[in-house]
């Protein structure tokens, strides 16, 4: 079930159709065979009434005036048309004086009949069908090309016969259109259902919608706990386990975040220590060996305090997935403030250092996070850079690049430069492979980009280039 809602919806309308046309069936069956019994019944009324017109005349007069049947017309009118003096007659608009008779017209036979005096009365329609006589009861007979229903009721103390007779066609397509009729209500709902169906799922899947957009807005840092104001009762034991989750991941980040404290204060204090001690050693020390060796403790101590001190780093720039602490930085002066630091490192490789920065690159962001930025990517450059040749820093609006002049990186290795402890294959420069990691954490936090590809203007070297996106809204120059 990849969708609730799609489930609910297909599963409700489906039902609802299901359900609909069960219903539409036995509604068109029952309503079917309620207007056949209509049409029964007033095939017994038209007997009936036959049979007390032909008694009272016979009363009246004898049997002798139905010696010869009487034919009596189908319809009062010739033309199929009410007549105007008819309809002034009546009141009615002039406009209405042209109805045709009904399309029911010569469905009705009938006929009355005894065994002495033989056919007393007969309908036009009758006499040209030759109704057949019939015995009691109710019977189908083949009367030319059609079928017709025939009622025959017999009178014993007036030695009577009265048979009527409908086509069972017309009676057929009257109650299928009376019981089509019927359902028309009910079929044109059908579109009105399912939209109202699909209104009601979506308006009970609000509160889960919420939820989700709710959380989808939220970053690592907010780890608040989500409301149960108007959440349905079906959903608090999803909200409650969400916030006992929030409440373990920060008890989690907590103690990740203290122990990378304790972590930094308790290595940073024997690591000291131990520099000093060596280089107190060092000037103590008599022989060369012993100073060499002095030398390399204290150039390997001095990695492993860098390493140290760039994995807290890392592991505080983990937790840290949104700004803190952001004022308004201006680029091009915290570059001058970091290459103000790598002049030592810049003279001894006899490398020239470029600066074009544009006034008013403001950014918003972490003063302290952004100089380390600034500064890994400057170190990078001018450890790679070959001896004697030049590092170009340009700041252009809110874009920073810092361009060297070294051997490059080979293209395969260029998708994994932000990994950590990825230095490459040919690399014969000392580091950790931990700068660039820091420096990618950090653009995401400032929500920036940054990207490192080979110079294409027919150089070797790279090129690093920052894109900021969090722009400062209140900085005027």
């Amino acid at each position: 079930m990849s969708s609730i809602r799609t489930f609910l919806l297909l599963t409700l309308i489906t039902l609802f159709l299901i359900t609909g046309i069960i219903t539409a069936i036995v509604n068109y069956m029952s309503i079917s065979e309620e207007i056949q019994e209509v049409f029964d019944a007033e095939m017994l009324q038209v007997a009936g009434v036959l049979h007390n017109l032909v008694n009272d005349e016979l009363n009246a007069a004898g049997s002798a005036k139905y010696q010869s049947p009487r034919i009596i017309k189908d319809a009062f009118f010739e033309n199929k048309t009410i007549d105007d003096s008819a309809f002034k007659s009546l009141g009615a608009d002039e406009d209405e004086h042209s109805m045709p008779l009904s399309k029911y017209d010569k469905t009705l036979a009938f006929q009355v009949w005894n065994n002495k005096g033989g056919l007393k009365v007969q309908s036009e329609l009758a006499l040209e069908l030759n109704l057949k006589q019939a015995a009691q009861g109710w019977s189908s007979q083949q009367l030319g090309r059609d079928i017709w229903r025939v009622l025959t009721v017999e009178d014993p103390q007036r030695d009577l016969w009265v048979q009527v007779a409908q086509r069972v066609q017309t009676r057929n397509e009257e109650s299928q259109e009376v019981a089509f009729t019927s359902l028309l209500p009910s079929i044109a709902l059908i579109p009105f259902i399912g939209l109202f169906v699909w209104l009601l799922v979506g308006r009970g899947l609000r509160p889960i919608r919420d939820i989700s957009a709710e959380l989808k807005q939220r970053d690592y840092s907010n780890l608040h706990h989500l409301s149960k104001n108007n959440t349905p009762d079906e959903l608090h034991v999803l909200v409650q386990s969400l916030n006992e989750l929030f409440d373990r991941v920060q008890e989690a980040a907590e103690r990740e975040r203290r122990f990378t404290a304790d972590a930094a204060h308790e290595l940073r204090t024997p690591l000291a220590g131990t520099k000093i001690q060596l280089q107190n050693a060092q000037r103590l020390a008599e022989t060369e060996q012993g100073q060499t060796a002095i030398n390399k403790s204290l150039i390997g101590l001095e990695r492993l305090i860098k390493i140290v001190e760039q994995l807290l780093l890392l592991s505080r720039l983990d937790h840290e997935e949104t700004m803190t602490d952001s004022v308004n930085v201006d680029i091009g002066q915290l570059v001058e403030e970091v290459l103000s630091s790598y002049r030592r490192e810049a003279a001894e490789k006899k490398v020239t250092v470029k600066v074009h920065a544009e006034k008013g690159s403001i950014v918003r962001g972490n003063e302290n996070s952004l100089h380390i930025l600034i500064r890994n990517l400057i170190d990078n450059a001018i450890r790679y850079t070959l001896d004697g040749t030049c590092i170009l820093v340009n700041v252009n609006n809110f874009t920073l690049s810092v361009i060297d002049e070294g051997p490059g990186v080979p293209e395969e290795q260029l998708p994994y430069l932000f990994k950590r402890f990825s230095r490459g294959v040919e690399v014969r420069q000392k580091g950790s492979g931990l700068g660039l990691s820091i420096c990618k954490q950090i653009v995401n936090i400032h929500k920036g980009h940054i990207d490192i590809y080979n110079r294409q203007d027919g150089k070797t070297g790279t090129v690093a280039q920052l894109t900021f996106k969090e722009l400062s809204p209140k900085y005027h120059p």
